[in-house]
């Protein structure tokens, strides 16, 4: 029996696109500030996905227009 490899998701990549998204959606793209670096994380991609939705979901619901929304990705060490 062959052993099944689990894809490890793209998560800059996702988050990126998630929060362009969400704030090309909400009219808020200036507002955004990305500072994302390679990472792994102990989840699926739709799990990911998920999560990012929410954050960011809550994160220009919940600050002013205008004011700067930071999304940072930073590798555990």
């Amino acid at each position: 029996s062959a052993l099944r490899q689990k894809s490890t998701p793209d998560v800059p990549a996702i988050v990126e696109s998630r929060v362009r998204h969400f704030a090309a959606v909400a009219g808020r793209e200036a507002d955004l500030e990305l500072h994302l670096g390679p990472g792994v994380v102990a989840m699926g991609q739709d799990m990911l996905t998920k999560l990012v939705d929410e954050l960011i979901d809550n994160a220009l619901k919940f600050s002013t227009a205008g004011g700067t929304v930071r999304v940072e990705g930073l590798q555990a060490k």
